[in-house]
Parts: structure tokens; C-alpha cells; sequence
């Protein structure tokens, strides 16, 4: 299951470090924006026109690489001299790690999946290729009809204001935020219908729990789903200006009072994200509330054991129906012009309709475009896959998360808060003052 951030995710899958489709010797990455015959992100000499070697830093494993290894060769054939290397990075974490190190030996690949949170840290080094010029080329770039078929929201998460509104990254792979729920369990309990509000949620896992002796919520406190939950209780976590956030307001109390009391009752149970599918997929749960990615594998693994769904998170009495959109993003970073474009149509060509349905149908992701979605293939595949046409009935509640310079730290300050609450080590009140505090402190910090 993806996090962003925990994505949170953005794109794409090797368990291998791959120099490129083909298989060639890995070779280090040399400085952005080098001149003269080498391509940034490679030490080996550019290639005919096609921009040379397009190292491309991802996060993705298993069934995905099989996947991410064909597009890439189909991609190298349709376009002679292009080298494209992608690499597995580890965890979001450890390619944010990565990038890092790798900015301060002036040694970065020629692109990079990453979260809205890490592109605005790389922007603030320096780093990073804006892409609004590329999008409007008239060569190489996206028509109006073309932009307009990508969800604004995904658009407008990629737009930092903190840095003119420039589009410094692009959506590549996306997924939101669901509730993955047994229905089995739920019938066996007297329920015919999911929760659609969070009091119905309390109910029914409380009621399963007694049934199945055993927490009916299995519960990750992963930020990417906090952010999700806080909405979804009417709140917001940042201030319009970018300033400050949110977090002491009555909203996010609120959540935090709910998964207290869930924990004091036993029908919550805090897990780590690798934990959280097993615990669903044996029947020890009845709720994960999770990445829409997660669908496909769960189908593989659960097969016809026992009936199960996905539909949009609960919400608050007096909310409508929200979720979180996340899900990893490209960035390119500075080089030669001829890299930079180079990079930039592989990104174009990735989100094409075709493609991206192509990854959506066979990976569990989102398609980017809504052309993609009306294609024939994907309009069967919904008609074959209720639970992925759930999924995507979800898109038009889907809200981004911040962007702002210091957001990754705040993240990891809202993990621990929640942490806090669940465990009963922190009251829910004083959580969110506490969470306030040091939250409004990393993105002061970061700005200095």
C-alpha cells in the first residue's frame, strides 16, 4: 500500500536498480545542467536527438516493474535515442533521503517521482525545471483540450504558490483516499449498507468487534490519511496564506477524539501500513481506510474468500463527502535543454490517455486524464471491476494537500500526534494545540 507520502503514490515499480529497459551497466549520475556531449542524470554520452540517458528515480515494486520494464522499452523503440533508466529508490523516504545527498554532490537523475512536499523542497535548493513552458510548447506540449482533461485538482497541487504558481511538477501516477470494508462481516453483523458517516462508523465497528473478537478498525497513522480524516470532519490543515496551519481547531479535535474513544473501546487498533493488509485480508478487520492503489492487489490476494468493497471515507453529520487525493508526482530537474525536453515527453507521453489507462487498468492507480477514463478499454474494465468503479466515483470529492516549504516535517509532527491520542499517552485537545505549536514552528523554520 503506497504512502506518500506513507502517499503518499507516484509512479512507478522496480525492485532492481535498473540502468535502463535494456539492462546496460549502471552508471553514476553526474552534475545537472552539464555541458558539452553528456546528458544530465548520466556519465554516459548523450544520444543521438532523443536527449541521451533519462535517469528516473522511483519508488514502485513487484507486479510494477514487469510493468514500468515493458512501457519503457515500448517507449525506447518509439523514440531512437533515448536511454531511459528507471531506478528503484527504496521507500518515499528513503528516495527523499537520496535526493537530498544527491543535491549536495551536485549529482541529481534527470527526473524523480515525488510528493508535493519534497518538490518543494528541492525548488527552495535550487533544483528544480518549471514546467509551464514545456506544457505550452507548441512542439512538444499539451493542448487546451488535453489540460482540461486532467482533473484541475491534480493540476493545481502541482502549482506552488509560495513560488509564483509555477507548475513545478506534473501528476503521474494518483490514487485517494477509501474505505476498504468486508461486507461479509458487516452482513453477519445486521449491516447492509457501509458507513457513510463517521457515527455509523463508531456503531458498526464496535458491534463487529464484539463479534469477531478482535479490533473491527485497523487503524495507520499515516499523515496522508489524518489530512483525509480532518477534512472529512469539516476542517482544513493550513491557513490561505500558507502561514500557518490549522490543527487546534475544532475539526481536528474532533477526529482525534474519535480515534481515542475507538482505542479506549478496543475497536481501533494503531498498525503499520505493511501490517494493515493482512490483518483485512484474514478476516481479522472489517475497515482499512487506505490508498484506492491498494485495490488491486487486494483483489489478487483475497480472491472469492469472503465479499468485500471500497467506497469513500466516512464523514461528520454536518459535512459532505470528501477525501484526500495523493499520490506521487514528477518532478525534472535542471540540465541541458535537450535533457530537459527529453524528460518532459517521456512525462507527457506516460500520461497520454492510453498509457495512463494502461496503468491504471493493470496497477490499481488512478487514470490521469478523464479521456483515459472514457477510452472503450477503461469504460469495460469498470464495467467487469465494481470496486474500481467505486474508486473512481470518488474523484469528484478529492482534495490535495498542502505544498508549501516544510510540509514533510509537519507530517511526521501530525504521525506522532495521532500516535499520542491513540495510545492515550496525550488528551485530544492538548494534542492539537501541542501539534499547532510545533507544526507552525517547521514551517517558520523552513522559511528562514
Amino acid at each position: 500500500m503506497m504512502r506518500r507520502l506513507t502517499m503518499a503514490g507516484m509512479l512507478v515499480a522496480v525492485g532492481l536498480l535498473l540502468t535502463g529497459c535494456g539492462g546496460a551497466e549502471s552508471v553514476p549520475p553526474t552534475m545537472p545542467g552539464q555541458q558539452g556531449g553528456t546528458a544530465a542524470g548520466s556519465g554516459a554520452p548523450a544520444s543521438g536527438g532523443g536527449g541521451g540517458r533519462l535517469v528516473f528515480w522511483h519508488t514502485r515494486r513487484g507486479d510494477q516493474q514487469k510493468l514500468i520494464e515493458t512501457l519503457c522499452a515500448e517507449y525506447e523503440k518509439a523514440n531512437p535515442g533515448v536511454d531511459l533508466a528507471p531506478e528503484y529508490q527504496g521507500s518515499y523516504g528513503d528516495l527523499n533521503k537520496k535526493v537530498r545527498a544527491s543535491i549536495q554532490a551536485k549529482s541529481l537523475p534527470a527526473l524523480t517521482v515525488a510528493y508535493e512536499s519534497h518538490v518543494a523542497e528541492y525548488m527552495a535548493n535550487g533544483v528544480v525545471r518549471p514546467l509551464d513552458d514545456l506544457v505550452k510548447d507548441p512542439e512538444i506540449g499539451l493542448s487546451t483540450k488535453e489540460l482540461e482533461a486532467i482533473p484541475a485538482a491534480y493540476l493545481e497541487s502541482n502549482r506552488f504558490a509560495q513560488y509564483e504558481n509555477q507548475l513545478l511538477s506534473f501528476p503521474f501516477t494518483k490514487s485517494n483516499l477509501v474505505l476498504y470494508y468486508n461486507k461479509s462481516l458487516l452482513a453477519s453483523a445486521g449491516f447492509s449498507m457501509p458507513p457513510r458517516t463517521w457515527a455509523e462508523f463508531e456503531k458498526q465497528a464496535a458491534a463487529i468487534t464484539k463479534q469477531i473478537s478482535s479490533p473491527a478498525y485497523a487503524f495507520t497513522a499515516d499523515p496522508s490519511t489524518l489530512d483525509g480524516l480532518i477534512y472529512s470532519f469539516g476542517g482544513e490543515v493550513l491557513s490561505a496564506d500558507g502561514k500557518a496551519t490549522r490543527f487546534d481547531e475544532p475539526p481536528t479535535v474532533r477526529m482525534l477524539e474519535m480515534l481515542q474513544r475507538m482505542a479506549k473501546a478496543k475497536s481501533l487498533t494503531q498498525v503499520t501500513g505493511d501490517e494493515a493488509p493482512g490483518l483485512f485480508n484474514s478476516q481479522r478487520c472489517a475497515f482499512v481506510i487506505d490508498t484506492s492503489s491498494a485495490r488491486a492487489r487486494a483483489e489478487t490476494d483475497i480472491g472469492r474468500k469472503f465479499e468485500w468493497d471500497v467506497t469513500i471515507i466516512p464523514h461528520a453529520d454536518d459535512v459532505q463527502p470528501v477525501t484526500v487525493m495523493y499520490g506521487p508526482n514528477v518532478c525534472i530537474f535542471k540540465a541541458t535543454p535537450e535533457q530537459e525536453r527529453a524528460a518532459w515527453k517521456f512525462v507527457r507521453w506516460f500520461v497520454s490517455p492510453e498509457i495512463t489507462a494502461r496503468w491504471a487498468r493493470e496497477t490499481g492507480y488512478l487514470p490521469v486524464t478523464k479521456a483515459a477514463v472514457e477510452l472503450p478499454a477503461m469504460q469495460e474494465f469498470y464495467r467487469k471491476n465494481s470496486r474500481a468503479q467505486h474508486v473512481i466515483e470518488t474523484q469528484a470529492a478529492a482534495k490535495g494537500e498542502p505544498n508549501v516549504v516544510g510540509w514533510q516535517e509537519v507530517r511526521d509532527r501530525l504521525e506522532e500526534a495521532a500516535g499520542a491520542v491513540v495510545s492515550g499517552a496525550s488528551a485530544p485537545a492538548a494534542a492539537a494545540s501541542e501539534l499547532k505549536q510545533k507544526a507552525d514552528q517547521a514551517l517558520a523554520q523552513s522559511k528562514q
